[in-house]
């Protein structure tokens, strides 16, 4: 019964040893199929267990955008818009300290983030309150 009991321990153990030495892009990739698959849950964790791994190696500035973009898209997926835009936020900030508001990688974070919570306020709250600090796009009225 000891033996049974020990085997049993050591299975246990060495299957929680196999997940905590899973590297960042390992969970980043379970999570990106975990989220194809429609388990936001559980993509949310590899997400999150993704981003504690990478915070703490050496990755770079665009890694890191990478993983707060899908851990805030599994949020919003999932209908939890406060941590959505935590995490959109986080990535927006990475990216305008790296490359300024006026790149590329910026207006497709706004475009996302504001693409998720869309459909939780709606397209004229969007408008009037959640781009106030951001200069309006209008047509150019020059032709």
């Amino acid at each position: 019964m000891r033996i049974v009991l020990f085997i049993i321990l050591l299975a246990v153990g060495s299957c929680h040893a196999s997940e905590t030495s899973k590297g960042w892009s390992e969970w980043f990739s379970e999570g990106k199929a975990l989220y194809t698959s429609g388990n936001y849950s559980a993509a949310a964790h590899a997400f999150r267990e993704a981003l504690s791994i990478a915070v703490r190696s050496d990755v770079t500035n665009r890694q890191l955008t990478e993983l707060h973009d899908a851990l805030a898209g599994v949020y919003a997926e999932a209908g939890q818009f406060a941590e959505s835009e935590g995490e959109y936020r986080c990535a927006l900030a990475l990216v305008e300290k790296a490359e300024g508001r006026r790149s590329l990688n910026y207006a497709f974070l706004l475009v996302r983030k504001f693409r998720s919570v869309r459909g939780r306020i709606g397209c004229k709250a969007l408008n009037s309150q959640s781009v106030r600090g951001f200069p309006r796009i209008t047509p150019d009225k020059r032709r």
